[in-house]
């Protein structure tokens, strides 16, 4: 290199200089080779001449990439299309929410969800919360709650139009002026409304959604099989004057079977026991009057006749026992109780036989059979461990000389 520099009348350069232009003539030469790389955006592949490019374009993967390529963008085109009127839905949805509600304390560009009852500051925090999961559940719960009321709406009116031509035969007719007619119209209209929702529920008619059944069992049915709603000791109680009385309860007061809560209509007495849910009823207190006690009672067998003292402890059938709850230290303890098998695991088969045995023959003679055949193997257990010992003696000496390392202890006599 610093030969051809002199031949051209320049100045010698050093090892640095030299590296230094080396290294730039190849960071131009790569630069001039990507100026003339061409790329293929549907393959991603590059080519360093048109010609190989031209090549590439007619051929048939290339094709297949492209109508790919095309049939991607259209399809995020159409999934963008979507969201974006998803989106613009929720803002008119918003904005009716917004026109219909009362003023507020938010700005006048904030959105209100219904559903989640929740506000927002902008339109953008509004379009992000439709998006959530918590959305989506918040909307599914309205909608079921929607449909139970609307269903109950029905059912009340059901109700209402039964009441109605049952009250047609017990109707009395007052005679009037004509000039009061007008005046008591909307004040007959309310009380005729009222007396509508505080009729007594018959007894074929459902308690919580007002379903009419043929009979009474088949209402009991009914209940059970899509409200759960089960009436104890069916057997021992009177179910029609028990039913007439739900019926009351329910149909003319409008309480909670349950806590006895006092709502101000059917329908909200009915949507009380369902989302609570409150769909039991207890056969004593204010129902122990529609139940025979002592047919309750008969049905309860004991294992054996308890003893007068036996206060703490209520035995079942099954073998296990009802007790106070103070008392549970003493029930939860696990004696371990002495078997036959185990004594003849300790003392061996004589004496286990000698044991059971020991009804048959006199008590004394027992005794002394066991007492010899302790004294026998206590005996001849001290003579094996003994052995065992020795044994265990011995071969640890002889193992001694097998430690090598170990330096012999010879003693010095003079």
């Amino acid at each position: 290199h610093n030969l051809l520099r002199i031949m051209n009348n320049k100045a010698i350069c050093s090892q640095e200089t030299y590296e230094t232009e080396m290294n730039k003539s190849t960071y131009l030469q790569n630069a001039r080779n990507q100026l003339n790389i061409i790329s293929c955006s549907a393959c991603k592949k590059n080519f360093t001449s048109q010609g190989s490019f031209e090549t590439h374009q007619r051929s048939r993967k290339h094709k297949q990439n492209v109508v790919r390529k095309a049939a991607e963008n259209v399809r995020r085109l159409q999934i963008q299309k979507v969201k974006e009127a998803g989106r613009n839905k929720t803002i008119v949805m918003a904005s009716k929410a917004n026109a219909g509600g009362e003023e507020s304390a938010v700005p006048e560009d904030a959105q209100y969800c219904t559903a989640c009852k929740a506000a927002f500051s902008s339109k953008k925090d509004f379009i992000s919360h439709a998006q959530t999961e918590k959305h989506e559940i918040a909307l599914k719960a309205a909608k079921l709650a929607k449909e139970r009321k609307d269903e109950l709406d029905r059912q009340d009116q059901i109700h209402a139009t039964v009441n109605d031509d049952d009250d047609d035969d017990d109707m009395e007719v007052e005679e009037v002026d004509s000039d009061e007619w007008e005046k008591d119209d909307a004040d007959a209209v309310v009380v005729q409304q009222v007396k509508d929702d505080s009729k007594p529920l018959p007894l074929s008619v459902c308690l919580l959604c007002g379903k009419k059944n043929a009979n009474l069992i088949d209402n009991l049915g009914h209940m059970e099989r899509q409200h759960s709603f089960i009436v104890p000791h069916q057997e021992a109680g009177d179910l029609e004057k028990l039913q007439n009385y739900l019926g009351e309860k329910v149909g003319q007061r409008h309480q909670c079977l349950e806590c006895s809560k006092e709502f101000s209509s059917l329908r909200a007495c009915r949507l009380h026991m369902l989302d609570k849910p409150h769909l039991a009823i207890r056969f004593e207190g204010e129902f122990d009057q529609f139940f025979d006690i002592s047919k309750i009672m008969a049905q309860v067998h004991l294992p054996y006749k308890p003893a007068e003292n036996e206060i703490f402890a209520f035995p079942l059938p099954n073998g296990t026992f009802l007790t106070h709850r103070d008392l549970r230290r003493y029930f939860n303890q696990r004696l371990s109780l002495q078997t036959f098998s185990g004594i003849k695991r300790l003392t061996g088969s004589v004496t286990a036989k000698a044991i059971t045995h020991l009804g048959k023959s006199s008590e004394g003679k027992s005794i002394q059979v066991l007492r010899k055949d302790n004294q026998r193997r206590a005996r001849d257990i001290n003579i094996m461990y003994k052995i065992k010992d020795k044994k265990y003696l011995d071969v640890a000496v002889s193992a001694n000389k097998l430690q090598k390392h170990f330096r012999l202890q010879v003693i010095n006599a003079g």
